[in-house]
């Protein structure tokens, strides 16, 4: 069952969630990372929360400098932008 990424204050509280994972302490960032990637992969494909969600994921990978955590394929993330 998808939830209704569309709507203002769903979009807020996401949003404020996602600062709040991104903006707390560096040392759990295994956590962040499964947190962050739960609430992108509940996102429906079509939402523009899932843009965002993807953007702060890279985002604490980046700072982290652990982007090989993530195992980015260029194939997925052209077919996922695709979409």
């Amino acid at each position: 069952m998808a939830w209704p990424t569309n709507l203002p204050e769903i979009e807020h509280l996401v949003s404020s969630l996602l600062g709040d994972i991104t903006s707390s302490s560096s040392e759990h960032s295994s956590v962040k990372y499964r947190v962050i990637s739960n609430l992108f992969n509940a996102t429906s494909r079509h939402s523009a929360l899932r843009l965002s969600t993807y953007t702060r994921v890279l985002k604490v990978a980046a700072n982290n400098r652990e982007l090989d955590i993530l195992r980015l394929y260029r194939k997925h993330v052209e077919q996922w932008l695709q979409e």
